[in-house]
């Protein structure tokens, strides 16, 4: 992700936000151990507290005291995210309102999501009609336009512009198969080899499911 595809959210849009009260959907990510950890939370906050607080509600304990943590979280269609350190008080954990340093994710047509240990997907292109030639990939980067993928070892058989059929499927849950034509092919001696998929005539399932899993990969975008 670039940073062209964040915009600032005002002062006043962020008010609005603190409005909504609490929110189902969030999570935060945090150095731990020289790794990133994610942790889902629910954000949530107090009409009459003068000084706007969020608090976190953690669904894992969690020592969160004194961290400081990238969110994430969703209003609607629209993905916002801040950082914060976590504080303290009686009644919990909270971090003060972000009045300054809230972003929304840019709303546009295709927006490429990259992938994340965190979501893992397996991918795998059919080059042939009979089914034949079929090789296992990393998913790289997916949007509703098309997809990016390394190949574990150097693969002649794709050739710009040959029609493919792409296996897609997340760890949890069910695969789905898109059409799609090779728009580019890298190859660079003793690196693995990238292609690059434009995806074709998607039906609604076929959107949903991979909106589903842009959805799911925008909560990491903060984490790297």
């Amino acid at each position: 992700m670039t940073n062209n595809q964040f915009k600032k959210v005002t002062r006043l849009e962020v008010d609005r936000i603190l409005t909504h009260g609490v929110f189902q959907k969030c999570q935060l990510s945090l150095n731990f151990t020289h790794s990133q950890k994610v942790i889902k939370v629910k954000l949530a906050t107090i009409p009459e507290d003068k000084f706007k607080r969020i608090y976190v509600l953690p669904q894992e304990v969690e020592d969160l005291k004194d961290k400081l943590c990238a969110f994430s979280f969703k209003i609607g269609t629209q993905m916002y995210f801040f950082k914060a350190r976590i504080r303290f008080n009686q009644r919990g954990f909270y971090v003060e309102a972000p009045t300054d340093q809230t972003y929304v994710l840019a709303r546009r047509k295709h927006i490429r999501f990259e992938s994340h240990p965190k979501f893992p997907i397996y991918c795998s292109v059919v080059v042939s009609n009979d089914g034949k030639a079929k090789v296992s990939g990393q998913l790289l980067n997916i949007s509703t336009a098309g997809a990016s993928l390394r190949l574990g070892e150097d693969q002649t058989i794709f050739k710009k512009g040959n029609p493919v059929h792409a296996l897609i499927k997340p760890e949890q849950s069910s695969g789905f198969t898109v059409q799609g034509t090779v728009r580019y092919v890298k190859q660079k001696s003793g690196k693995p080899t990238e292609v690059g998929l434009e995806f074709a005539a998607l039906d609604v399932m076929q959107t949903n499911k991979i909106n589903s899993i842009c959805e799911e990969l925008s909560f990491y975008i903060f984490t790297r």
